[in-house]
């Protein structure tokens, strides 16, 4: 092993990392990629404390070893993670905008479809309000209907009653006339029997009939 590992910075992503000549059993290769931590000007995983192997100089001038802490991660694992994160990320991001929320650079969102949103929220309690309305004149309606078919039904048990005693009232008036025509014709007579009796009764009788067709006394 060279006692001073080439060294090739590369700037990508804005991550600085670099490539070191190294055959350290642990690393697994003869070029290792590391990324430096602290330079790395990317959000970090939601989880880097997880699966993460850190790596720094050793002390001892032997290149990069393991190291709790280190200022290094190997570029696999942390593009590994880094693509997990990127992938939730654009998950999250359709979901956002099939539901018509834009998330800009600075963590803000705004809504094209609020308005309409709030203008269907406004149609939606119009309609609330409308439907309210006409449920009540429908109650009302119904109350109208309830006591016109009460006022009609005790209109035509009254007309029955008045029919009734009309058709009593005309019986009485038809034998009234029977008996007035029979003493016009010299029917049956009865002493000084004169006519006005009858005429009075069949009269009487009129009068009744009369009144009972018109419901008046």
């Amino acid at each position: 092993m060279a006692d001073t590992p080439e060294r090739i910075w590369i700037e990508q992503d804005d991550c600085p990392y670099f490539y070191e000549e190294s055959e350290l059993a642990e690393v697994g290769s003869h070029v290792t990629e590391y990324i430096r931590a602290d330079l790395c000007h990317r959000p970090a995983p939601a989880a880097t404390d997880t699966g993460l192997v850190r790596y720094d100089l050793s002390i001892f001038g032997n290149g990069i070893v393991e190291m709790g802490g280190g200022a290094y991660v190997r570029a696999d694992q942390a593009k590994e993670l880094l693509a997990a994160e990127r992938a939730k990320t654009e998950r999250w991001y359709k979901k956002a905008m099939d539901a018509g929320v834009i998330t800009h650079s600075d963590g803000t969102t705004s809504h094209p479809m609020r308005k309409e949103r709030d203008d269907l929220k406004a149609d939606n309690a119009a309609l609330t309000a409308r439907v309210k309305e006409l449920s009540e004149t429908l109650d009302k309606q119904r109350e109208l209907d309830n006591e016109s078919t009460l006022h009609h039904y005790n209109r035509a048990k009254a007309l029955e009653t008045r029919l009734a005693a009309a058709r009593k009232a005309l019986e009485a008036t038809h034998e009234a006339i029977s008996e007035y025509y029979r003493y016009q014709t010299g029917g049956e007579m009865r002493g000084s029997y004169d006519g006005k009796p009858e005429r009075n009764a069949l009269w009487k009788s009129m009068y009744k009939a009369r009144a009972a067709l018109e419901d008046k006394p």
